[in-house]
C-alpha cells in the first residue's frame, strides 16, 4: 500500500502542471456559474485563513529542518559555498578552467558576495544555508503586508500567503536553498511596495537598483522586476515624467549591476566565459513544455480573478498584466536550458498573487472573499499532494540527522589525518556524501577541481584534459571519496558516466587506497604514499 501511495505521489508530481491547468479551468467555470460571493461567508473565510496559517507553519517547519540538517540537499549548494569562500580569500569567482583550478559556475557575483560575506564571519556549513531561509521568510512577511494594504483584510492576506506557499510546493527546497532563487523571490516581492507606495522619482531609483542587484544574481533576472517597473510607469501622469522615471531607473540599474565587477574576486571576462559555456547547453523541449504549463497555470489564476471583476480594469492593472505575462513568457524560454526548468518561475508566484489582490482591491467584501477562496482551492487541489510529499521528505531528512552527524565526525577525523585531501565522488548512490566537500575548504584548504561544477562543463563539451592534469601531476595529493567505486558517478544531464574510462584508469594508476571507513575511503597519490 505504501509503495502504491508513493508511486501515486510521483505520478502527481510528474503531471502537476497539467493538473494546475485542469483545476484552473474548473475554478473558472465555477466562478462564472456559481454565485460564490453568496456562498462564502465570514465563518468559512476564517476557516480558510486558519488552514492557510497551518499550511504556512508546516512549510516553515520544513525550512527549519533544512537549516538544522548537517548536509546540503543539492550538489551545487556546496559548490556555491566553496566559490563564495574562495572569492573572499584571494581567489576569483570565475577561474579560467584551462589553467587555474576548476570550480566556477555561471551565477552572478552578487550571490557569491552575499554568501561569502557571512562565511567570512561564520565559516560553517550551517551558516552557508541560513541566508536563503531568511530571504524566504522576509519575502513572505513583505508579501503579507503588501497584499494586506491592497485588500484591507488580514484574513485575505493570510489566505494568499497560504496560496503562495502551496504554489511554491512543487519546487520544495529550491525556494530556500543557498542558490539564487530565494533572493530573487525576495527582490520580486520587495519591489512591489517600492513601485506602488514610494514617491515616484525615489521609487524609480529603488526599482532600478533592485533590478541591477537582481541581474547580479542571474543575468536575466531584471524580468522579475519588469512588471513592477511598468506599474511605476503607469503611475506617471505625463510623458515627461515617464522619461525621467525611465532614465533614473535605468541609470540606477546600470550602476548597481556594474558595482560588483569593481571588486577583486569578480572579473567580467571570466564571468562572460562561463555564460558562453552555458550557452552551449542548448534548450530542452521537455523543460520548455514544463515551464509553459506552469506559466499557464499561474496565468489562469490571474485571469480567473480579473474576469470576476464587476468594474472595468484600470490602467495600472492593464500595465501590470502586460508586464507580468510578457516577462513570464520570456523567462519560460530562457529557463528551458538543461539544468534550469520551472524553478526559474518562482519569483512570478508572488507577482501572480499580487495580480489576484489587485483584481479584488476595489471589490465588495463578498467578492473579495470568493476571489481568494477560488485561488486557495485551485492551489490546494493542484499541489496539496505535492505539499504532503514534501512534508514526508522533510521527515526523512529529520530522521537521518544523526546519521549525517556521524559522517561529519568520520570525515573530520580523516581531514585531520590527511589535511591535503580533497573530497571526490564515487557512485550516484553515495553522491550526497560528497556534499561535505565544503568542510576542508572552510578550514583553509584549496579545491583544485569541484566535480559538480565539472558536470556543467562536461555537458558543454569542455575537454576532460582540464581535470586529468590534476591526476597526472598528483596536484591533489589525496582524495577522500564516499563508499563505492571511485569516480563512477553519472551526469545529471545525460545519465551517462561523468568520467571517461581513461580518467578512471589514470586515477587507478596514480592513486592507491590507504584507508577505508564506514562512509568514506582515502586514496593517496602512489608517490606520496610511498614516502609516508
Amino acid at each position: 500500500m505504501k509503495a502504491y501511495l508513493l508511486s501515486a505521489l510521483a505520478s502527481l508530481r510528474e503531471h502537476q502542471f497539467y493538473l494546475m491547468i485542469a483545476y484552473g479551468l474548473v475554478a473558472a467555470f465555477l466562478s462564472w456559474r456559481v454565485a460564490l460571493e453568496d456562498v462564502i461567508g465570514q465563518r468559512l473565510f476564517r476557516v480558510a485563513a486558519a488552514l492557510s496559517a497551518i499550511v504556512t507553519i508546516g512549510y516553515l517547519a520544513m525550512v527549519a529542518i533544512y537549516v538544522i540538517s548537517p548536509n546540503y540537499f543539492d550538489h551545487l549548494e556546496a559548490t556555491i559555498a566553496i566559490i563564495s569562500w574562495l572569492g573572499m580569500h584571494g581567489h576569483s569567482f570565475y577561474p579560467d578552467w584551462r589553467s587555474d583550478d576548476v570550480y566556477g559556475l555561471l551565477y552572478g557575483p552578487v550571490l557569491y558576495l552575499v554568501q561569502g560575506a557571512l562565511l567570512s564571519i561564520v565559516p560553517t556549513l550551517t551558516a552557508s544555508k541560513i541566508l536563503g531561509p531568511c530571504a524566504l521568510i522576509l519575502a513572505l512577511g513583505i508579501f503579507f503586508v503588501t497584499v494586506n494594504r491592497k485588500m484591507k483584510s488580514d484574513l485575505a492576506a493570510i489566505v494568499l500567503v497560504g496560496v503562495m506557499v502551496m504554489l511554491l510546493a512543487p519546487f520544495n527546497y529550491d525556494v530556500y536553498w543557498d542558490r539564487s532563487e530565494p533572493f530573487l523571490l525576495l527582490i520580486a516581492v520587495a519591489v512591489l511596495p517600492a513601485a506602488t507606495s514610494v514617491p515616484l522619482r525615489t521609487a524609480a531609483i529603488v526599482v532600478g537598483a533592485l533590478a541591477g542587484i537582481a541581474v547580479g544574481f542571474k543575468i536575466h533576472a531584471a524580468l522579475y522586476v519588469l512588471p513592477s517597473a511598468i506599474v511605476l510607469l503607469a503611475r506617471a501622469q505625463s510623458m515627461r515624467d515617464r522619461i525621467v522615471v525611465t532614465a533614473a531607473g535605468v541609470s540606477a540599474g546600470i550602476v548597481f549591476c556594474a558595482l560588483p565587477f569593481l571588486l577583486r574576486p569578480v572579473n567580467l571576462p571570466g564571468y562572460l566565459q562561463y555564460l558562453e559555456m552555458a550557452a552551449r547547453h542548448g534548450l530542452s523541449l521537455t523543460l520548455l513544455k514544463q515551464n509553459t504549463l506552469f506559466a499557464l497555470g499561474l496565468s489562469i489564476l490571474v485571469v480567473v480573478a480579473w474576469l470576476r471583476r464587476k468594474s472595468a480594469i484600470d490602467r495600472t492593472g492593464i500595465w501590470f498584466l502586460i508586464g507580468f505575462f510578457a516577462s513570464m513568457a520570456i523567462t519560460a524560454v530562457i529557463a528551458a536550458k538543461p539544468g534550469s526548468g520551472p524553478s526559474h518561475l518562482i519569483p512570478f508566484v508572488p507577482l501572480c498573487l499580487y495580480g489576484v489582490a489587485l483584481s479584488a482591491e476595489t471589490s465588495p467584501d463578498k467578492m473579495r472573499r470568493s476571489t481568494v477562496i477560488v485561488a486557495a482551492a485551485l492551489a490546494a487541489l493542484a499541489f496539496g499532494p505535492i505539499y504532503a510529499n514534501n512534508l514526508r521528505q522533510s521527515k526523512y531528512y529529520f530522521h537521518i540527522i544523526q546519521s549525517d552527524r556521524d559522517k561529519v565526525t568520520e570525515l573530520s577525523s580523516l581531514l585531520d589525518a590527511y589535511p591535503d585531501a580533497q573530497l571526490g565522488v564515487s557512485d550516484i548512490t553515495h553522491y550526497r556524501d560528497s556534499f561535505y566537500k565544503v568542510m576542508p575548504v572552510l578550514q583553509g584548504h584549496p579545491v583544485h577541481v569541484d566535480l559538480a561544477a565539472w558536470m556543467d562543463m562536461q555537458f558543454a563539451h569542455v575537454s576532460e584534459s582540464h581535470i586529468t592534469r590534476f591526476l597526472t601531476r598528483c596536484e591533489v595529493a589525496a582524495w577522500i571519496l564516499p563508499t563505492g567505486d571511485p569516480f563512477t558517478m553519472l551526469s545529471y544531464y545525460t545519465d551517462k558516466p561523468l568520467f571517461s574510462d581513461e580518467f578512471r584508469q589514470m586515477f587507478s594508476a596514480n592513486y592507491q587506497q590507504v584507508r577505508a571507513g564506514k562512509a568514506f575511503q582515502v586514496w593517496r597519490c602512489r608517490s606520496a604514499a610511498a614516502t609516508k
